[in-house]
């Protein structure tokens, strides 16, 4: 299994979009990342 982190850029992204209200699905697919992958960092990262 390959894992990846997201970038500075791909993490300012997913806030931005989070608080639009993107589903994670819909988020991962904009930036051409797994939803999971975005469900378990996003929550690291909107919690900072």
């Amino acid at each position: 299994m390959k894992y990846s982190y997201l970038s500075i850029i791909d993490r300012g992204q997913l806030k931005a979009l989070h608080y639009l209200s993107w589903s994670c699905r819909k988020i991962g697919r904009e930036l051409g990342r797994d939803p999971s992958t975005i469900a378990l960092i996003g929550l690291r990262v909107l919690s900072l």
